[in-house]
């Protein structure tokens, strides 16, 4: 199901705007975020780092959205050409499907792609002059959980094979690591033995690794041998993950946050994934429910 929302446009005053629209819908904004949270762009100015790039605020089951242009493209934006129709859907497959209806015969303003927020995304203008953004949000999983526990400790936990042990899988659940390699391109094997006495085999591969701050890696189940499995209970579950675990420490006090996402599924597998955050929340909660136990008595 396609979602139509309006996205304005404004030089330099989308923020003030936005305060004004919130004064009068009520609510939060959703997100916000300015050009400096971006990834660098050489041809933005110092006044431009600190515009909107991004605004969302919720009016009803509606989505209001906004930014800012950076000053290179003021001449650009006039009272009358300042809306754009966001169209959002709910595959890759369909985004070029409307994209592409919708570019011909008018201008493809920024073709589709991948977007470093997340989404997969194009502009255009059809041949009536509207201008369009179409998009396809991909979901994620988050969870955080804050221990009494040095950084250094946490690290370790999440870190070092012994440590994993004793604390990573569904409640009840004891981990075996059969090879663990530290490192960018390194692979940990490993199996779980539920207290069913069913074991699942898992495997992950470290794309990034900053000491005391994130680890990035792919997760999929697998078997003795190293290969991709399916998940044993869900044959639409999907095959690779990618998951996220930055850490942080504040007063004493120790933070993780989980991200998880999918790697290449299928819209089946997708939506899946979509519906099963509870499931998510429960076994990986868990997980963390073990870790602060582990924690307190080493």
């Amino acid at each position: 199901m396609a979602l139509l929302n309006p996205y304005l446009h404004f030089v330099g005053t989308t923020e003030k705007a936005f305060n004004f629209y919130k004064s009068i819908f009520g609510g939060e904004f959703q997100s916000f975020s300015r050009f400096k949270d971006a990834p660098p762009n050489p041809q933005l100015t110092p006044a431009d780092m600190e515009r909107v790039l991004h605004v969302a605020l919720p009016v009803g089951a509606n989505m209001l959205m906004g930014s800012d242009c950076p000053e290179n493209m003021k001449n650009d934006i006039k009272v009358g050409n300042n809306i754009t129709v966001s169209v959002m859907v709910d595959s890759k497959a369909e985004v070029d499907r409307v994209f592409n209806a919708l570019a011909k015969g008018g201008k493809v303003v920024m073709p589709v792609a991948d977007m470093f927020w997340g989404d997969y995304f194009g502009r255009c203008v059809d041949q009536f002059g509207v201008p369009w953004m179409v998009s396809y949000h991909k979901s994620q999983f988050v969870i955080s959980r804050t221990f009494k526990a040095p950084l250094q400790r946490l690290w370790e936990a999440w870190t070092k094979q012994e440590d994993m042990s004793q604390w990573f899988g569904p409640k009840g659940s004891k981990a075996t690591y059969h090879r663990h390699e530290l490192k960018v391109g390194g692979i940990t094997h490993y199996s779980l033995i539920h207290p069913d006495g069913i074991e699942i085999w898992g495997k992950c591969e470290y794309k990034e690794i900053v000491p005391m701050k994130k680890l990035v890696f792919t997760q999929c189940f697998s078997d003795k041998d190293l290969g991709v499995t399916r998940h044993p209970m869900s044959t639409t579950w999907p095959l690779t993950m990618l998951t996220t675990v930055t850490f942080s420490e504040h007063d004493g006090q120790s933070n993780v946050t989980i991200i998880w996402e999918t790697v290449g599924a299928t819209s089946e597998e997708q939506k899946t994934f979509d519906s099963s955050m509870e499931d998510m929340k429960q076994g990986w909660g868990g997980s963390l429910d073990q870790l602060e136990v582990y924690l307190k008595r080493s």
